[in-house]
């Protein structure tokens, strides 16, 4: 009797392939199974073998009669063919009233396109509901992939050390991350795209601010940062806020980055810029924003020797040097 039930969903040999740039990545390698009347089908295997891949590859060919499909415990579908072979008898039946003209033809057509946008609008639903899941599923995952990498690196945060030493060829500071010269790799996209997010952590701007500040203890120094005037040295004798014009900041960054050798497009590294601001600025902890005792240096227009010219003008007003 089990034997003789009723397969509702039957796969045979089932692949699935991808576009990545001029190859095709296989992500489901013939795959085959059914499902018979009063099942459950659980699809199981290990992270990245193709088992969602291969449940919307189901889905999508075919394209289920009606109902709605739950994977992962989610609804990524609900059943569309039923309204497309509904639509196609609809406007089958438009044509044979247009060739035959009855009386009632005009308020009939009318009644049948009123019919097929109806049975249009529940796909739409259908597709949104299908679309909304995913989306929501890949934030919880995208967020609960954040909060285990924020675990990992406030309990790391006790065993990184940073520190600075002066290059004697540049006369200009070096990072130290570790003892290890990182201060080339800080610079690159790889890392500017990553920076704000982590630096946005309450636990990472509190170690950098007591870092800082440690530092700067016996005075006598120039610091730059993003929150140097308010939250790291707010008593601080002078503070300059700089800015620029944000396509000039940009040409500038990847100019700098050039020099190193990697390759540079002005318009990627303009919204790495220009999203770094966003974040930094909202962020809860210590953000982007310009003391009330700030002098403003609008330096988008000037050359480093013109800027050195203000600097030195600023300090002799302030301190009579």
């Amino acid at each position: 009797m089990e034997n003789n039930r009723e397969v509702l969903l039957k796969v045979d040999h089932l692949c699935q392939y991808f576009r990545l740039g001029r190859k095709d990545l296989k992500a489901v390698d013939d795959v085959s199974f059914e499902i018979k009347k009063g099942e459950v089908f659980g699809l199981v295997g290990e992270s990245g073998c193709g088992k969602t891949t291969t449940g919307r590859s189901i889905i999508k060919i075919y394209d289920i009669t009606s109902g709605s499909i739950y994977f992962k415990g989610q609804r990524i579908c609900a059943g569309t063919k039923a309204y497309k072979d509904e639509i196609k008898l609809q406007q089958s039946l438009i044509k044979e009233l247009k060739k035959t003209n009855p009386a009632d033809a005009a308020e009939r057509i009318e009644a049948a396109k009123a019919r097929i946008a109806e049975l249009k609008i529940e796909i739409q639903k259908a597709k949104f509901d299908h679309n909304h899941s995913d989306r929501e599923y890949a934030k919880r995952l995208v967020k609960k992939a954040e909060e285990d990498y924020a675990a990992k690196l406030e309990a790391a945060m006790p065993s990184i050390q940073i520190s600075f030493q002066l290059n004697p060829e540049t006369g200009r500071p070096m990072t130290f991350l570790n003892g290890e010269n990182v201060e080339d790799r800080i610079r690159t996209m790889e890392v500017s795209t990553r920076v704000s997010p982590v630096a946005a952590l309450p636990f990472v701007r509190e170690a950098l601010v007591k870092l800082q500040q440690e530092m700067g203890k016996e005075k006598g120094i120039v610091m730059d940062g993003r929150d140097i005037g308010t939250a790291v040295f707010p008593d601080a004798e002078l503070k300059i806020f700089m800015t620029a014009d944000p396509l000039v900041r940009a040409r500038r960054r990847a100019e700098e980055m050039a020099v190193k050798g990697e390759d540079t497009d002005i318009e990627l590294v303009l919204k790495n810029l220009q999203e770094r601001d966003y974040i930094d600025s909202h962020r809860e902890t210590s953000p982007l924003t310009k003391a009330d005792d700030a002098i403003v240096l609008d330096n988008s227009y000037m050359t480093m020797e013109d800027q050195l010219e203000w600097l030195k003008k600023i300090i002799s007003e302030r301190f009579g040097a």
